[in-house]
């Protein structure tokens, strides 16, 4: 029979085991709601995306089911997962955003997002 102890430290061991292990990307956060009101005065949009995996996943965007290079188009940037649109205009940023999280043992897709303007909702 195991001592309080031992017992404690073996459960410390085995959390911290699995805490470690190998796995595909699990969202933590994505966009809460299928439709985002982006405002004319907007300067900055910022969607959520985050998950964890082990390893940490890399993160990419579509919008209307095409990727989003974000090397090329000064107009978005990410951090940590999160897409920023910069000076957003709904004829160059208005559609449907997806966030996708991948690392070597899987991808996930996020929800769908739309992005327009009040009146297009």
């Amino acid at each position: 029979m195991l001592l309080p102890w031992e017992l404690l430290i073996l459960l410390s061991l085995k959390e911290c085991l699995a805490e470690n292990a190998r796995h595909g990307p699990v969202f933590t956060q994505e966009p809460s709601d299928s439709i985002f009101p982006m405002s004319t005065g907007d300067k900055l949009v910022f969607i959520n995306c985050r998950a964890k995996g082990n390893p940490p996943p890399h993160y990419r965007w579509k919008v209307d089911g095409r990727d989003i290079d974000t090397d090329s188009d000064p107009s978005y940037s990410l951090a940590e997962g999160n897409l920023l649109i910069n000076n957003p205009h709904f004829i160059n940023h208005g559609g449907v955003y997806q966030c996708i999280a991948t690392n070597a043992f899987g991808t996930i897709l996020g929800e769908h997002l739309q992005l327009s303007t009040p009146s297009t909702q």
